[in-house]
Order: structure tokens, then C-alpha cells, then sequence
């Protein structure tokens, strides 16, 4: 028998990186429904299909459902609005981690905080 497993994973702000959270789901998810938590600045849907025979369960891969979903209170800036930007405002570090890694935005959570690097194919704001 086929079973389908659905969550989100959140993410909010960490030390070095983002912490992770999840939330399980009993069908698919539309992204526009889901409720952030307190802490959670974006998630990622997935989805994986199971096999269960008998008391065995054969886990599938788990593939992710669309984009990276940000908080709608998220914002985009560009490496010319990021420059325009105070130094207390965006850290001493970002200018310069932008043009070594050739990021032309950056997206911002929805705190304001915590800059990460943006591509508009693989994430979004909601």
C-alpha cells in the first residue's frame, strides 16, 4: 500500500546558520495556507511516498514541493540598495560577501534581519 507523507520544515534564525523546525500534514499543502510560528522566517514543502507491506515500511525519497516560501513581511534589496544602506543597518560583512559571490539581492527576513542570498527561481515571498 502506497502512504504519503506531507510537511513543511521552517526556518528561522541560528547562530551560524538557520535552525530547523517541521510540521507534518495529512494532504498536500498550498504554501498560502500554512501559519508561520513565532520564530519562522521561511519553509519548504515535501512530500515522500512510502511503501507499507505488512509491518514493513519502505521510506521514498523525500522531494520538495515548489519553491522556499518567505514570510510576506520579507523584503528584497539589491547590492545598489544594500550599499545605500547605513553600515549599522547592514553589518560591515555583506557588501563584500555580495560581490564575491556575485549576489545581485539579497532577501531579508521578516524581522529585517538575517540577509540571505536571493534567486527568484527557487524562492519567493508570500
Amino acid at each position: 500500500m502506497k502512504v504519503f507523507k506531507n510537511w513543511v520544515t521552517f526556518w528561522s534564525p541560528g547562530s551560524f546558520v538557520a535552525n530547523e523546525s517541521t510540521r507534518d500534514y495529512d494532504d498536500i499543502i498550498n504554501p498560502y495556507e500554512v501559519e508561520f510560528p513565532d520564530h519562522a522566517y521561511a519553509f519548504r514543502v515535501f512530500r515522500r511516498e512510502d511503501i507499507v507491506e505488512g509491518d514493513k515500511t519502505y521510506k521514498g525519497d523525500a522531494v520538495q514541493q515548489g519553491v522556499t516560501y518567505y514570510h510576506p513581511d520579507s523584503k528584497i534589496t539589491t547590492l545598489a540598495q544594500v550599499k545605500a544602506m547605513s553600515a549599522e543597518k547592514r553589518g560591515h560583512a555583506l557588501v563584500s560577501n555580495m560581490e564575491c559571490n556575485k549576489w545581485d539581492s539579497v532577501i531579508w527576513t521578516r524581522w529585517d534581519n538575517w540577509p540571505q542570498p536571493y534567486d527568484a527561481d527557487s524562492e519567493q515571498i508570500l
